[in-house]
């Protein structure tokens, strides 16, 4: 297991085969298909002593192969079903998104991880 709940993660799609990076690690266009995963928001659950942490999975296509775009979702949300109950979806998929600082269709997935505080 890894220091934090990214690193694990960050490591279980690396050794899936899944090119991903931290936010502002992957420099210029859009290649090949990839996900950048980043760190949402932290919600104190009322009077418990924990708290959801939320984790966002941006996966990356080349703008010219946005019918790839669906496929590589699907796959990474039936990867990261391997590191269920640890990571939970949160059954949000935003619509997708084209990036043109890369020139790349996006679509975020995001996830939970319960934690005691």
């Amino acid at each position: 297991m890894a220091n934090s709940r990214w690193q694990d993660i960050y490591l279980y799609l690396k050794n899936n085969d899944i090119d991903v990076y931290s936010p502002g690690q992957h420099q210029g266009d859009c290649l090949s298909n990839y996900v950048v995963i980043k760190e949402g928001t932290s919600i104190q659950l009322q009077t418990f002593s924990s708290s959801i942490d939320e984790y966002i999975l941006m996966c990356y296509v080349p703008y010219s192969k946005y019918s790839e775009l669906k496929p590589f979702v699907d796959k990474i949300i039936e990867l990261m079903k391997g590191m269920q109950p640890m990571i939970m979806p949160l059954y949000q998929r935003d619509i997708p998104f084209f990036d043109e600082d890369v020139k790349a269709n996006m679509v975020s997935i995001h996830y939970r991880n319960c934690v005691k505080n």
